[in-house]
């Protein structure tokens, strides 16, 4: 039933969902980073490297998306060959620049494809008397349109160290922004005053708007007090509750296409090899078929011959036994020669060779013929009997 052509067809269709599989889960170039995260005094500089690695090569675009003065790229445009790495330098240069967190991304793209790669720029004051520090609660970094987000905040008095009462208890001013990471937009803005002695921990809620796109934000809070400010931010994302679990469409139809390819191989498989393992029945059916006529048909041309009396019982029982013992070889090599045939996977030819040997029918004439010992009138008549009770 399933031969070579089957065995070429499901490695075919294989191929083809792996092809698809591959499509859908990796894009033509990835990025040793997911975010680009610098913090730096007012009027310091820094930089950071970018690595983007491509599978298929091509033409290269690099763009600035957002508010991100003060950052420059290294080279916007290049061209990688297969399996090649490019390393881009990203500048940060806060001369001129008010202290602050600003966002957005690197645009990516390449033929079809564009990916981004968020950027937050932290401009602190040369002086920072009471810093901030914020990171979102685990629970929160993946979020619905429309929920709060929940950040854990933490104002620490930089004068003290420690080891004095620094300045008491004073009211440092926390401002609050949440920003679009792709495009460095303003989603909303809050403030609040605090009062802070040594060390104070908040919990910070924000609600986010019910239209809000699914896509990467950034929560950036600086506290200040007198000329000192100091910054902090997070980046969280924000997505629809998938319709299967914790799926993404892109994993389920990765997913499915494997689930589709193991039921396919298990099906085929299922059928091939039932289909030998079906010849191999029918074999031992028809051998035991053969076996149970043919010991009929020597018997009964035994009586005839014991009758006549020209041989003896004890040749004829000798000679029944031959024929039994000759046969039982001759279907062992059957067997063997069709579980070889299923080892080598070579089903069309069970199948030719089970029909051969089905095709060759009894040995009628054996034990008469060749004993001697019955007339041949005798010896047609009663095969002739047996073969209007069994049809052959």
């Amino acid at each position: 039933m399933f031969g070579r052509r089957g065995v070429k067809s499901a490695i075919m269709f294989f191929v083809f969902l792996m092809c698809i599989s591959f499509a859908l889960a990796s894009p033509g170039f990835q990025t040793n980073s997911v975010l680009l995260k610098v913090s730096v005094s007012a009027g310091d500089s820094s930089s950071k490297p970018v690595s983007i690695f491509s599978e298929k090569g091509g033409e290269f675009n690099l763009e600035l998306i957002g508010n991100l003065n003060g950052i420059s790229l290294s080279e916007s445009s290049f061209v990688l060959n297969i399996n090649e790495t490019k390393n881009i330098i990203v500048s940060f240069n806060s001369s001129g620049i008010k202290e602050g967190v600003y966002a957005g991304s690197i645009r990516i793209t390449s033929k079809n494809e564009v990916s981004y790669l968020p950027i937050i720029f932290e401009v602190e004051s040369r002086d920072v008397f009471y810093d901030v520090s914020l990171s979102v609660s685990p629970s929160y970094t993946v979020v619905a349109p429309g929920a709060n987000i929940v950040a854990d905040v933490t104002i620490l008095d930089l004068i003290s160290g420690g080891t004095t009462d620094g300045l008491g208890t004073v009211q440092v001013k926390l401002d609050y922004h949440l920003y679009n990471a792709i495009d460095g937009s303003v989603l909303s803005s809050e403030s609040e005053s605090i009062a802070v002695q040594g060390k104070t921990r908040i919990t910070k809620t924000l609600n986010l708007p019910a239209n809000v796109k699914e896509g990467d934000y950034v929560l950036a809070a600086s506290s200040e007090y007198k000329s000192s400010v100091g910054t902090s931010a997070a980046i969280f994302r924000v997505e629809k509750p998938a319709a299967f679990g914790n799926f993404d469409i892109k994993t389920f139809l990765i997913f499915g296409l494997l689930v589709v390819f193991i039921l396919v191989i298990a099906i085929f498989f299922m059928f091939f090899l039932r289909e030998k393992d079906r010849m191999l029945i029918e074999l031992e059916r028809y051998n035991k078929f053969e076996l149970k006529n043919q010991k009929e048909i020597l018997l009964s041309q035994a009586k005839l011959i014991r009758q006549s009396g020209k041989v003896s019982a004890t040749e004829v029982s000798r000679k029944v036994k031959e024929k039994i013992v000759a046969l039982k070889h001759k279907q062992k090599k059957r067997e063997k020669t069709l579980k070889k045939l299923k080892q080598e996977g070579k089903t069309s030819e069970m199948k030719e060779k089970l029909n051969e040997w089905k095709s060759e029918g009894y040995n009628l004439g054996g034990l008469g013929y060749e004993m001697k010992g019955a007339s041949t009138k005798q010896m047609k008549e009663m095969l002739e009997k047996w073969k209007k009770q069994y049809g052959k």
